[in-house]
């Protein structure tokens, strides 16, 4: 859930900053867009919002999030599956 409004100290920043670089820097280059840097970002405050301040936990949760949801949403179709 995300705050409208939310304040965050320098630490939490300088947190979340952490953890959308080591997030990106996880991606392949091709994936290396602001669309996946906005969802990543998006998904780090709002689980910092929620509490969790580890570095490890935020990023990896994020890349989930966004890695999961695009391979659901940008599924390949079955004529062009290399089986």
């Amino acid at each position: 859930m995300m705050l409208p409004g939310a304040v965050y100290q320098p630490a939490d920043i300088t947190l979340m900053r952490s953890a959308l670089d080591n997030a990106i820097e996880e991606l392949p280059p091709y994936c290396q867009i602001s669309s996946y840097k906005a969802a990543l970002a998006e998904r780090i405050l709002r689980h910092v919002a929620q509490g969790e301040r580890d570095l490890t936990k935020l990023k990896t949760t994020a890349l989930l999030e966004v890695i999961g949801h695009s391979l659901v949403t940008h599924d390949i179709s079955p004529e062009r599956r290399v089986v």
